[in-house]
């Protein structure tokens, strides 16, 4: 499937690959940082920034909240 964050089009076979593609290429990812690290830094930022909470548990998870949040659009 497809999804859209900003001027970025991932295409995911699921949840978890579509974590790792973020992750992948996020500029604010750190040299040798691993997945769950990048993602409690991601939850951090936005509650930081925007005030919301986001599911880190798995990167299933993750994926799903933010599409729900709508930081990530599926494209149909």
């Amino acid at each position: 499937m497809l999804y859209r964050d900003n001027n970025t089009i991932y295409n995911a076979k699921s949840m978890g690959d579509l974590t790792l593609m973020l992750y992948q290429t996020s500029r604010a990812r750190q040299p040798n940082q691993t997945l769950e690290s990048w993602m409690l830094g991601y939850s951090d930022r936005a509650e930081a920034l925007l005030g919301i909470t986001i599911d880190c548990h798995t990167p299933d998870r993750f994926a799903e909240h933010l599409v729900t949040l709508g930081l990530l659009n599926p494209l149909h």
